[in-house]
């Protein structure tokens, strides 16, 4: 899911992506627009003989730029529609450097086989 979700992201980005953990200033503050993600939340959707047959995993996607930039949205959101993600901005903030961060939650669903 991380993997798929970066390469998702890199076409948006491309070299500036980075997983929450990873994040570091120099990125920060010299490589905007860029995107931070982490996953969220894993919880099982179905259940047959004990065992999680759906699960759902959610991202926090955070995409960052020097101000408003309703282009890197939009490239963004044609990207989770194009590969059938369920997402919602969760946020929309104004950073103490005067950047723009909107917060999206994407949720995925894998099914495991029988």
């Amino acid at each position: 899911m991380l993997e798929k979700i970066y390469k998702l992201l890199e076409k948006v980005a491309k070299d500036h992506v980075s997983y929450a953990l990873n994040v570091n200033e120099q990125m920060s503050a010299n490589d905007k627009p860029f995107i931070v993600y982490q996953k969220i939340g894993n919880r099982s959707l179905t259940y047959a003989d004990d065992l999680s047959l759906i699960r759902e995993h959610i991202f926090q996607i955070t995409l960052v730029t020097d101000k408003k930039d309703k282009v890197q949205e939009d490239l963004l959101e044609k990207e989770f529609i194009e590969n059938d993600l369920n997402y919602s901005v969760a946020s929309e903030f104004r950073n103490d450097d005067g950047s723009i961060s909107v917060v999206y939650e994407v949720k995925m669903e894998e099914v495991k086989d029988e």
